[in-house]
């Protein structure tokens, strides 16, 4: 992914160690490690859709790196990181733009049009809501965790209406490929957690 950035050699140890702390925070239930590692192993997988397969990587470690359940700007906040963290590593400026825009293309509550690398990251990060029945059931919980401060009541009007958002898109998946395998288990396990 490094050399795909235009840069040599192995990516700095801080910034690694920086981007694993962050995913690692106690507060973390779904924005984890694990949650990185299936994104990366998603990434692996459908390689061949990605115009520029160490951006989409790249995109994906700092998808989530800054993650605070109180506030609605996470993505942005996370796009910010990754700017400023490529930059100062001196990744070209437009490597470092297409980063950042892929990265807010995680930004779920405010569905876009996106499409090339920026729609298969956005992709990638929602394939849990096609994922088995189990796993579904898992992630729900760990998001549940999440917001555990959130009153129930408040949490499941909240999430109701962040769930019908999903089911009210033409499509949840941006890219055929994602689409073809996830979308139909997604509306699925998104009906199903519906009351």
């Amino acid at each position: 992914m490094w050399r795909d950035l235009g840069r040599e050699g192995e990516p700095p140890a801080g910034l690694l160690d920086r981007l694993l702390t962050a995913y690692g925070a106690s507060h973390r239930a779904y924005h984890t490690r694990d949650h990185l590692l299936e994104c990366l192993n998603l990434a692996e997988e459908y390689r061949r859709l990605a115009e520029r397969v160490g951006e989409v990587e790249a995109a994906l470690w700092f998808h989530d790196v800054v993650y605070d359940p109180t506030r609605h700007d996470n993505e942005q906040r996370s796009a910010e990181l990754a700017a400023a963290a490529l930059q100062e590593e001196g990744v070209a400026p437009e490597v470092v733009s297409r980063i950042a825009e892929a990265v807010l293309a995680t930004d779920h509550g405010a569905p876009q049009e996106w499409s090339g690398d920026a729609a298969l990251v956005h992709d990638i990060d929602l394939a849990v809501l096609g994922a088995e029945e189990d796993r579904f059931r898992e992630y729900q919980q760990q998001i549940r965790r999440e917001f555990g401060w959130v009153l129930h009541s408040v949490y499941r009007a909240e999430r109701q209406m962040l769930l019908r958002g999903f089911l009210g898109r033409p499509r949840i998946y941006l890219t055929d490929a994602l689409c073809a395998r996830f979308e139909e288990r997604a509306r699925a396990n998104l009906t199903a957690a519906l009351p």
